[in-house]
């Protein structure tokens, strides 16, 4: 599996228009083998059949009422199967350039990265030297060749598998006229537990002659991106828990609507149950992980000139697939209750 089937999910549309029809015919065909039965039930019998069949009444229905479609199940079909999209999305946002970037994590804005430092120190290395005695211009003239020339991107983004990297354009300061937009020229490869570690990547892009020592990076920024990365592996777990029992719970709920048995019901309860408390953790690890690492950065590395910003979109969509799934649990639970007392009204 790679990055381009994973590209595949922004046709979910698609697959869920296919399971829909497969939905309707199942549908169909039920009715239909239920038609057969009520005809074949209503053909002329004998008066000690009919007495027969009267005293058996109570079990005929209870089969009946169980095997009948239950339309109340529609509510948490839909809700378990929108929070598997979501739960997808979340996972494989950034799979690719540009694909679903506004649901990162976080950004990290580094085109004034070494600005603040050629202002204000004399740097041990010959580049940064050179590049304070060298530019001059505008402000967007000043941050791109600065940025440039130390080899590293505008800003990266951070995502559940990797992290994007790019420019802005036409540059990244804004004025009255124009607003810079994201240019991404490269998503690393997706890999699990991942954990994103902005200073290893920087270094790596850096020229030689360079290091962060002489941009003079924040320890405490370090220190908390350390700190996270236990968080970040437990996170992917539970995200991939969550997405798994949100896919079940949906499957479970096309059997509770076809068969509206009790069994069904409980099932997905349980189900659904499990779901909500693994994508609740990761919810909260992730925004957990979101709020320390941005106030972190713009707490301690605004002096560098490098600030970082929340991922909402991100943020918004996994808290929605929690209450959906949520919002499903509640929905098999009322089912299970009205299945139970109508049975009960069935007992002689």
């Amino acid at each position: 599996m790679n990055k381009y089937y994973y590209k595949s999910l922004c046709f979910c549309p698609l697959y869920f228009l296919l399971i829909v029809r497969i939905f309707l015919c199942l549908i169909y065909f039920h009715f239909q083998a239920g038609l057969a039965t009520f005809n074949h039930n209503n053909q002329p019998t004998s008066i000690a059949t009919q007495l027969t069949n009267d005293s058996s009444t109570p079990c005929c229905a209870e089969k009946s009422f169980n095997m009948r479609p239950n339309f109340t199940a529609i509510a948490p079909l839909l809700c378990s199967f929108v929070a598997f999209i979501l739960f997808m999305l979340c996972i494989f946002a950034g799979s690719a350039p540009n694909y679903l970037e506004g649901a990162n994590m976080l950004t990290l804005n580094t085109s004034m990265l070494g600005h603040t430092t050629l202002n204000t120190s004399q740097s041990s290395s010959s580049l940064l030297n050179s590049l304070a005695n060298t530019v001059k211009g505008d402000i967007n003239k000043i941050v791109t060749t600065v940025a440039r020339d130390l080899g590293i991107h505008d800003f990266y983004s951070a995502h559940v598998l990797d992290y994007c990297e790019g420019f802005y354009t036409p540059g990244p300061v804004a004025n009255s006229t124009v607003q810079p937009s994201l240019n991404i020229t490269r998503c690393s490869n997706q890999t699990r537990m991942f954990h994103f570690d902005p200073a290893a990547i920087l270094q790596s892009e850096l020229k030689p002659g360079v290091n962060l020592t002489s941009l003079h990076w924040p320890s405490a920024v370090q220190d908390t991106i350390k700190t996270i990365e236990l968080a970040s592996k437990v996170m992917f777990v539970l995200y991939c828990m969550a997405a798994a029992t949100a896919g079940v719970a949906f499957l479970g709920a096309i059997v509770g609507f076809l068969t509206g048995g009790k069994f069904a019901a409980v099932a997905n309860t349980l189900l659904c149950l499990i779901g909500f408390m693994a994508s609740l953790i990761a919810s909260a690890i992730a925004t957990g992980i979101i709020n320390n690492v941005v106030n972190a950065f713009n707490k301690h590395g605004n002096d560098i000139g490098i600030y970082a910003y929340k991922g909402h979109t991100f943020i918004g969509m996994t808290w929605a697939a929690t209450m959906l799934i949520i919002l499903s649990a509640g929905a098999w639970i009322v089912i299970s209750l009205v299945h139970r007392r109508r049975e009960a009204s069935y007992l002689p």
